[in-house]
């Protein structure tokens, strides 16, 4: 049986007129900005599906599972019922009413429930049960499901210098106009020749699969409001899965990952998992040509690093400055390989990884357990100084000692292709079959760097 505590107390009248400018400024609004603007944490809205929660019981646990891990990270959590009709507001008064004698006055609800009755009082000790004041009552979890309509989860964020493992990132950033290709505020994806001017910030997953928290927040423009500029922007941002050695801003669009709405709110929340790989994150304003500062948050249950990308290639080292400039970059999208067998006929599928070489510069791929058709999805870019050299695929087994090549194979690329699709078979490699299996490629190039 889920049980939920609730807290009801009288409201507090504020009076933050001379913060916001004038009273106008302080109309409207909702929860989760509010828990915004006096907590600075992140503020993630949550719609309860009654239907679906009444008929689920699966459902139900999440999210009560939800709402626990929450509160044991500190959080704040709101709820609140959205009135429609009459006999909801009737309803919406007799759950929160603050009457102190009975504000819930069926299952569960203090000194009056048979519920509580039943229960004994080294269970009441050992659940930590202290009625603290009059306002504070509980209730079943199924009746909870049944009449609220929304949550709001307000996640704190901790700034401690004594905890650099924080899992919560932030920077701050800018909608800007210049005069040429360094303005960073191109719009939403819908506009494809400035979309990719905005502002880009890059994180890796280094997980198989992680669940990330993203907020972007727009500045507070109510003061504003008498003047007539205080309105929001609608805001939304893109999340884009990039090669895995890039370094350098996104010059085109390979692969969407994730997307928020866009929406005129001070904040937009995306909550999902991502698979292993680097990802460049675009806020931005829907439409372009738009000034304003925001705010990016994200948050992890791994350490992950967040930092911006303000070149359009990457920095030579000290030593690459002996050497010929690049004159050609290259993306090698390995997607997969079939027919693998392990170099001894042991009959079981061999654990395997794979390596993409282009001059001095190698990219590995995760191991793979027992698969003889492993889908690496491997996105890599190489900024090339001999053009005429070959890139190599090369496939090993994994081993106790250690590893075995399956097969390898080598391909040369035009300077100027785009999407060219290649089924390339393994050559070499200790298997003592017939077959090597092959691998699936596809592969980009241009003279112009920032092409790719």
């Amino acid at each position: 049986m889920a049980v939920l505590i609730c807290n009801v107390r009288e409201s507090i009248t504020l009076m933050p007129f001379r913060l916001n400018g004038c009273y106008e400024a302080l109309e409207g609004g909702n929860t989760a900005e509010a828990l915004i603007n006096f907590t600075g944490g992140v503020s993630e809205p949550l719609s309860l599906d009654r239907e679906a929660l009444r008929l689920h019981s699966d459902q139900r646990r999440a999210l009560f599972q939800t709402l626990t891990k929450v509160h044991e990270c500190k959080s704040l959590i709101t709820c609140s019922i959205r009135v429609r009709l009459l006999n909801w507001l009737k309803r919406f008064y007799t759950f929160l009413s603050l009457q102190r004698e009975r504000p819930w006055s069926q299952c569960w609800s203090v000194g009056s429930s048979e519920q509580w009755q039943q229960l004994s009082r080294a269970e009441r000790d050992k659940m930590g049960l202290v009625v603290r004041d009059v306002g504070e009552f509980w209730m079943d979890f199924e009746d909870f499901c049944q009449h609220f309509t929304d949550v709001v989860v307000c996640r704190l964020v901790e700034r401690t210098l004594l905890w650099p493992r924080s899992r919560w990132r932030e920077v701050n950033g800018v909608w800007k106009v210049e005069l040429d290709k360094r303005s960073r505020c191109g719009g939403c994806i819908n506009h494809r020749e400035t979309f990719l001017h905005n502002p880009q910030f890059m994180f890796e997953v280094r997980a198989k699969e992680e669940e990330v928290l993203i907020c972007l927040q727009q500045e507070d423009r109510r003061m504003w409001r008498k003047n007539g500029k205080g309105e929001n922007l609608p805001i939304g941002f893109e999340v884009l899965k990039v090669e895995v050695n890039r370094c350098s801003r996104v010059q085109c669009v390979a692969e969407q990952a994730a997307s928020s709405i866009y929406m005129d709110s001070r904040s937009v929340i995306l909550r999902g998992t991502l698979t292993l790989g680097r990802y460049v994150v675009l806020p931005t304003t829907f439409l372009p040509g738009v000034t304003r500062c925001f705010l990016l948050r994200l948050f992890s249950h791994s350490r992950i690093r967040l930092r911006e990308l303000r070149e359009d290639l990457p920095s030579p080292s000290v030593l690459h400055c002996f050497l010929p400039q690049p004159t050609v970059v290259t993306t090698v999208y390995l997607h997969r390989a079939s027919g693998l067998s392990p170099p001894k006929q042991t009959g079981d599928s061999p654990d395997v990884y794979a390596v993409v070489r282009c001059e001095n510069n190698n990219v590995r791929t995760r191991v793979f357990k027992e698969s003889g058709n492993p889908e690496f999805n491997l996105r890599t870019i190489f900024y090339r100084r001999y053009p005429n050299t070959d890139i190599s695929v090369e496939i090993y087994s994994r081993g106790l000692l250690w590893d075995s090549l399956l097969g390898e194979t080598r391909l040369q690329t035009a300077e100027c292709e785009r999407s060219r699709s290649l089924v390339m078979n393994l050559q070499g490699g200790r298997s003592r079959s017939g077959l090597r299996g092959c691998v699936y490629l596809e592969t980009s190039s241009s003279v112009c760097l920032t092409d790719l």
